[in-house]
């Protein structure tokens, strides 16, 4: 075995992003952590120390888990949207659904580059914060095609995913 990873699930990170596990990664030669972390779920950059913090601390890899929120910051779903059978999602019992893709409709409005369609911005974001944590504070995120010069400075990363 070369390398050990620890997959730390979404109930290991508490609301306020506090995670046991992460603190003791050293202690078990754990090279890399995977995380589930999108533009919805940012509670691994949260906490005293956050994950990535312990992450850059213990000089461990992070793999960013649903970076696209199991689809929901694809732009294809909206609010009152319902999975067919068969489908993961439809076994969701999530309340919070609706509000969660009304804050997708606002993310694409406020935060998304015109002509930058939602999933690649969405994908874009999660690769740079959780490969660069702290350590670039201005991301450039083009068309995947590169055929758009358009793009947007995403300003500390980490705390603000808003565009300029």
């Amino acid at each position: 075995m070369r390398f050990i990873g620890n997959s730390i699930g979404a109930n290991a990170i508490a609301a306020d992003g506090a995670n046991p596990q992460a603190p003791r990664s050293s202690e078990f030669n754990v090279s890399a952590l995977q995380v589930i972390f999108n533009r919805l779920d940012r509670r691994p950059e949260q906490g005293k120390p956050s994950v990535f913090d312990i992450a850059l601390q213990q000089d461990l890899g992070v793999l960013a888990r649903v970076p696209l929120a199991s689809g929901l910051l694809s732009g294809k779903y909206k609010p009152g949207t319902t999975f067919p059978e068969g489908d993961v999602r439809a076994r969701w019992k999530d309340p919070n659904l609706d509000a969660k893709l009304r804050q997708v409709q606002e993310i694409s409005r406020e935060e998304v580059p015109a002509g930058v369609d939602m999933a690649t911005w969405g994908a874009r974001v999660v690769s740079a914060t959780s490969s660069g944590y702290s350590s670039h504070s201005r991301m450039q995120v083009r068309k995947a095609d590169g055929a758009d010069a358009k793009a947007a400075t995403l300003l500390d990363l980490g705390s603000n995913f808003a565009s300029k």
